[in-house]
């Protein structure tokens, strides 16, 4: 950093360990400063996010997130914090709009594909008040449907 100050590839970086040791709001001052910089680069933008709602922020970090799948369209990541962002505002129709989107980028892999899914489980579990010892065996059938599906790309 101290070699290339405004290297956003190395801004990021920092912002995102910053984030992740909860020094969130020393993140989002890094963070907007390389959006200002580079307000097209989706990677900044979805970092941002997740600071934003690392910080409480959701309804912020719901807009960063729609930035970056602007900017990106097949990001799996930015879809899969937007469906996050949406559930913490309990926008669950939203939500489980956005879960169609996340689908379509699936393509990127079949562990996408199952985070996404118990995404959408998760949060209809606590909607209905069940536990994760409720519903293990259907989150065990959406891992192994992940892996048989991976099985049935690789041949």
């Amino acid at each position: 950093m101290a070699l290339a100050p405004d290297h956003a590839p190395g801004r990021l970086h920092l912002a995102e360990a910053l984030t992740r040791i909860g020094e969130t709001q020393e993140a989002l001052a890094l963070l907007q400063a390389v959006v200002l910089r580079e307000p097209d680069l989706a990677a900044a933008r979805l970092a941002l996010g997740t600071a934003l709602r690392s910080a409480g922020d959701a309804e912020a970090a719901v807009e960063e997130f729609r930035r970056a799948i602007h900017l990106a369209p097949r990001d799996p990541a930015a879809r899969h914090n937007l469906g996050l962002a949406l559930a913490d505002l309990d926008r669950l129709e939203e939500e489980a709009h956005d879960f169609a989107g996340r689908l379509k980028v699936a393509v990127a892999g079949p562990w996408t594909l199952a985070a996404n899914l118990g995404v959408l489980l998760g949060t209809s579990c606590g909607l209905a008040g069940w536990s994760r010892a409720d519903v293990a065996p259907q989150l065990s059938a959406l891992r192994r449907s992940a892996y048989l599906f991976e099985e049935s790309i690789d041949r």
